[in-house]
């Protein structure tokens, strides 16, 4: 009811877990998978455990062209978002929810592979390798008559109700939070769901500035360092 009546919902989800969420997914129009996806080409150490389970340490910059990613998808040639242990989202088949958009914001790179068994490992033909969807934002224009009970009819007029969906509950811990593509990828997504206009700066390289000296200031400094430094020292 909330999401219906113009709420704003931020959900990161693992695979492998009974969240009870599905009911939830299913009122914005998706569905979510139970494996975790891997890639045996494409993958981080995070830890440097140096074993199959760092498979399933995924990145990707696939980005769309929705608000969520705009200043990763800039800059996509300098940054990815990691995830670790994802699973992939999709929309309900005939789906009959009025007013549902539904965006994938990212998708996984063409190699990587739902793991069923659970070995990390691609056992074909039972696992394919494909692109995945991560990432679903979702607005809600068109509200059912019984949403937003005891809100008022204005009130639901004005709001739009906004979603954003990420099959990784740990895209946003401390260990992968200091990674650029998702630090941004997260700000961005806030600022999308409570209305913001204007996307986060984008990251930027601090550049060495060299220091300039004068004639005199250089010979103060090379007697100071040949001839000063060594005599307090002695």
């Amino acid at each position: 009811r909330f999401f219906l009546s113009g709420g704003a919902i931020f959900l990161m989800v693992d695979p492998n877990v009974d969240t009870g969420l599905d009911p939830v997914l299913a009122a914005m129009g998706l569905q979510m998978g139970r494996e975790t996806l891997a890639n045996t080409e494409k993958y981080m150490r995070l830890k440097r455990i140096f074993e199959p389970v760092d498979r399933a340490n995924i990145y990707s910059n696939k980005y769309s062209s929705h608000p969520t990613v705009s200043v990763v998808s800039r800059n996509e040639a300098q940054v990815a978002s990691v995830f670790r242990g994802a699973t992939w989202l999709d929309k309900i088949p005939d789906n009959t929810s009025p007013g549902l958009n539904v965006n994938f914001t990212l998708q996984s790179t063409p190699n990587t592979f739902a793991d069923i068994n659970g070995d990390f490992e691609l056992n074909e033909p039972q696992e394919k390798k494909k692109s995945w969807n991560l990432m679903a934002a979702v607005e809600q224009t068109d509200k059912p008559q019984n949403a937003g009970e005891g809100v008022d009819d204005k009130e639901k007029e004005k709001k739009v109700g906004r979603a954003f969906v990420i099959g990784d509950g740990d895209f946003a811990t401390d260990l992968l939070i200091r990674n650029d593509g998702n630090l941004y990828l997260i700000a961005d997504t806030l600022r999308w769901l409570f209305g913001a206009d204007t996307d986060v700066t984008t990251p930027t390289t601090e550049d060495d500035i060299s220091i300039q000296h004068t004639r005199d200031q250089d010979v103060v400094w090379f007697y100071a360092t040949v001839f000063g430094f060594p005599f307090l020292i002695l």
